[in-house]
């Protein structure tokens, strides 16, 4: 037995000179590969942050004693998309290149895809995330008045219409206390124009008895300028729905990430002007 240990141990002596490589006696091979250096290489590596990183992460989320970064939420949310990589680097990508979290929400497809890391299911969760975010602010809108908070609506603006290559028209319809009753997409177009139709959205806002509606349209290529033609299309709704006793409360232009209002600017007077002939 005795014969054997010794035998074993001479040979695991020699194993372990040739692997590392050394032309080092026996008992400092015994030092290299000894019990107290290996916990030492694990005291090392459970000091790499990703160790144990993900359920940190959801601790101090299900604790909500501090609130959760913007990088971190949107760290959080790739962890269900991306199950066995590091999230951290691709979070702060993201944020870096569309400037913040709503701009992550609300950059397309192609664009997300473009960035490392970023799948088809992860743009797709993103997208999700996006169309939730909006049921939100509708169901809220539905219960008090929708420009209470003109950042919230502002953020929604930016939320529908961020992202999109061709042009979209859609409107609003509240009630007298400016709930909103219902959202609808009007028409899509190309990338720089889309159809509007005054007698169409008088009818639909007869049919919710409505009370006071809102217009909202994107210009994809960034232009924040109203068009003659936005004009005289606002002009001539604004002169249907003032038969009807329906207030045109603003037409709205996203483009660029920004929000254009035509009643905070000189264009209102135009078509109260054009409305009134």
């Amino acid at each position: 037995m005795g014969t054997y240990n010794w035998d074993y141990r001479r040979r695991r002596d020699y194993f372990y000179r040739i692997k590392a490589g050394l032309n080092l006696p026996i008992h400092a091979l015994h030092r290299l590969y000894s019990p107290v250096k290996s916990k030492k290489m694990n005291n090392k590596k459970s000091k790499d942050y990703r160790h144990g990183h993900r359920e940190r992460v959801f601790e101090k989320l299900d604790s909500c004693s501090d609130p959760l970064s913007e990088n971190e939420v949107l760290e959080a949310l790739l962890f269900y998309a991306i199950p066995r990589i590091d999230t951290k680097p691709v979070a702060r990508e993201l944020l870096k290149k569309f400037g913040g979290f709503y701009g992550v929400l609300t950059a397309s497809s192609e664009k997300l895809l473009a960035v490392p890391g970023i799948g088809s299911k992860t743009a797709r969760l993103i997208k999700l995330i996006r169309n939730a975010s909006t049921m939100k602010y509708e169901n809220m809108a539905a219960n008090v008045p929708i420009f209470h908070e003109s950042e919230k609506f502002e953020n929604y603006c930016r939320l529908e219409f961020m992202g999109k290559t061709e042009e979209e028209f859609h409107i609003i319809y509240m009630d007298a206390g400016y709930r909103m009753l219902a959202k609808d997409i009007h028409s899509r177009g190309t990338s720089d124009e889309t159809a509007a139709y005054p007698i169409k959205m008088a009818k639909r806002a007869i049919e919710l008895n409505a009370k006071v509606m809102a217009i909202m349209h994107n210009h994809p290529g960034g232009t924040g300028q109203f068009s003659d033609d936005d004009i005289k299309t606002t002009a001539d709704l604004k002169r249907k729905l003032d038969a009807l006793e329906i207030v045109l409360y603003d037409h709205y232009l996203v483009a660029d990430g920004k929000i254009y209002s035509a009643k905070n600017s000189n264009h209102w007077e135009t078509v109260t002007r054009l409305a009134n002939m």
